[in-house]
């Protein structure tokens, strides 16, 4: 995932990643099993700010394809509709860990079209 993320408030949000280690004997990357682990993604005003204060908070327990390390997070769109424009810090955790998987930005833009219908 990049540094920083572009997303319009009121959209559906989905950020999919897939977790890896190098595995020193082979040279390459391999799939970390996620069966059992927790995927947390937070969004913040301020890196400062609780986490009971993030404006947006997730937890996924059932992954795509867990034993190929893929997951993925969403934001409904009543959720990220909320949202007032602006950057929040982010990240994605993995528990038990805690592991930072990505660290950034999250620009929140309103979009030009307000009609939903």
């Amino acid at each position: 995932m990049q540094d920083m993320i572009e997303e319009y408030r009121g959209d559906l949000w989905e950020w999919g990643i897939t977790v890896s280690g190098y595995d020193e004997e082979t040279g390459e990357e391999t799939p970390v099993d996620l069966s059992g682990a927790t995927l947390l993604a937070t969004l913040k005003r301020r890196l400062t700010d609780a986490d009971e204060d993030a404006v947006l908070a997730a937890e996924v327990v059932e992954h795509e394809d867990a034993a190929g390390g893929v997951s993925a997070v969403r934001f409904e769109t009543e959720r990220t509709s909320a949202l007032e424009p602006g950057e929040y810090a982010a990240d994605m955790r993995l528990l038990p860990g805690p592991y930072v998987l990505w660290r950034g930005v999250v620009i929140v833009k309103e979009p030009v079209t307000g009609r939903t219908s």
